[in-house]
Formats: C-alpha cells, sequence, structure tokens
C-alpha cells in the first residue's frame, strides 16, 4: 500500500511585530501630505498592507489592500508611503494592518500626528529688534476665522510690567487682526505677542498650543553718535545705548560682544 501523505500544516499565524511611523515619528505638521514607515515580520511573508484612518479592521478581500511586489519575511516600507490626511485640523490617527498569502491579518498598529491647520503671520515678526514704539501690530491667520474669538482677551501684546492695554480690528476680508496699543508702545521693551488657543476658525479648529512672536523696540533718542563700526545714542531721560562692533568694550555693558540690537550702557545715566 503506498504510504499516506503527510498533509502540509495551515498557515495559522498572523503577520507580527507590526509597526507605524508618521512622517519620521514628528509630533505635528502643517501639511495633509503625509510620509508612512512600516514594518511587519511573518514566517511565510508579508504580502500586503492596509492603512487608513478608520480603526476598523479591514476584511481580508477589501479595497484598499496595497499588494507588495513580492512576500517579505522581514518587511519594511522602503521609500516610505504617501498618505493624505483627512483635511480637518487636529490630533490625526492613522492605523495599519498586514496581512500574508493565508490571509492571516494582523493586529492593527497606529501613530499620531497633530495637523496644525491654523497658521499664523506676525507683524512685527518674532525676533525683530528696534522696532519704532509707534507700531501698529498684526496677526494675521491663513483661513477664515471666527471673529467673536479674535478679541483683545485672545490676542495680546504683553511685557514684563504685564498685558499691554490695546484695541483690535479684525478684517474678515484679509482674516487680520490689526492690534493698536493704547499710548504706543513703551520705548526700548521686550513684548510678546500671543495667540491662544480661545482663537479659533470658522470651523471651530483652534491651535493645540499658544501662538507666540516676540520683537523689541528701540530707545527713544534725543543725540545720536556714530563710532568706528558702532553707535551710541542718548535717550530724554539720560541713559545710553549703544550698538555695533563691541570686541574691545564699545557697547558698555562689560561683555565685550558685537550687539545688533541697542544695549545700555553699563552705570552711566543722567548724561
Amino acid at each position: 500500500a503506498r504510504p499516506t501523505p503527510t498533509p502540509t500544516p495551515s498557515d495559522a499565524t498572523a503577520p507580527a511585530s507590526g509597526s507605524i511611523s508618521i512622517n519620521g515619528g514628528n509630533s505635528s505638521t502643517s501639511s495633509t501630505g503625509a510620509q508612512l514607515t512600516l514594518s511587519a515580520t511573518d514566517a511565510t511573508g508579508v504580502t500586503a498592507y492596509y492603512v487608513s484612518e478608520t480603526g476598523t479592521t479591514p476584511g481580508v478581500s477589501d479595497a484598499g489592500w496595497v499588494a507588495l511586489a513580492s512576500a517579505a519575511t522581514n518587511y519594511s516600507s522602503n521609500p516610505a508611503i504617501s498618505f493624505t490626511l483627512s483635511s480637518a485640523g487636529g490630533i490625526k490617527t492613522v492605523y495599519a494592518w498586514f496581512k500574508d498569502a493565508a490571509g492571516n491579518i494582523s493586529t492593527r498598529v497606529s501613530d499620531d500626528i497633530t495637523y496644525n491647520i491654523l497658521q499664523i503671520t506676525y507683524d512685527p515678526t518674532s525676533g525683530s529688534q528696534s522696532v519704532s514704539a509707534n507700531k501698529t501690530v498684526t496677526v494675521t491667520f491663513n483661513q477664515s476665522m471666527d471673529s467673536s474669538t479674535v478679541t483683545t482677551s485672545n490676542v495680546t501684546v504683553t511685557s514684563s510690567g504685564g498685558t499691554k492695554t490695546t484695541s483690535l480690528a479684525y478684517d474678515s476680508t484679509n482674516n487680520r487682526a490689526t492690534i493698536t496699543p493704547t499710548n504706543g508702545l513703551a520705548c526700548a521693551t521686550d513684548y510678546t505677542i500671543t495667540v491662544t488657543t480661545n482663537v479659533k476658525d470658522s470651523t471651530g479648529y483652534a491651535q493645540t498650543s499658544a501662538g507666540t512672536a516676540t520683537f523689541s523696540t528701540r530707545p527713544n533718542v534725543s543725540s545720536f553718535s556714530a563710532g568706528n563700526g558702532f553707535n551710541v545714542a542718548v535717550t530724554p531721560a539720560g541713559a545710553v545705548w549703544a550698538w555695533g562692533s563691541g570686541g574691545a568694550g564699545q557697547m558698555g555693558d562689560g561683555a565685550n560682544l558685537t550687539r545688533s540690537a541697542p544695549v545700555q550702557v553699563s552705570n552711566l545715566t543722567g548724561v
């Protein structure tokens, strides 16, 4: 009698060690275009992957599975896979599954990223120095805003002395808030513009954290003198300010550094 053939064991083991990373693990993005890095292992080979913002496990024959060119026991996407996030702002979760030739589907894996749909342009730009004390501050948004949230309580200008009293006008045509400080800004002062998370766009989306920009105003000058690579100014109050090349102590602040913005000369007042 012929020997009975030994049956080939069926594959009942799903792909394992799955992983997904969005944009190299970045926590936020300002674009819906994302790059996914996937990986998984399977003894007989991963044959396809499925990615979605919906967390329901797909069926083995569902549309959306992307077949690999060849089965891979240690699959890793190279290059990264292009994926388009949904258009609403906020935290995005992308899920991934893997399957093998026998139709075994892995447990899902996921990664999160925050899509910051709301972009803000500040004037003065952050880091600006020697800004005029008469400067009108503007904050421009990249899309239509809920004007009821663009207020002096939610868009502020502050210094070490506290919050500056301002008036605010919102231009819905240009999505721009114009902030006018009462009695102008103080001279030689560091300021911070803050847009709080209470500011929302017309769809109700708000930033996940407050937006800020810093700038400094220039001193009020009553007299000015130019030196060899540096400048000196005197304010009406008699304070002396210097800026420019300071390698030989020209700044008078003891640091011997070149200064792009005015610094007050130490221990010299009433000039």
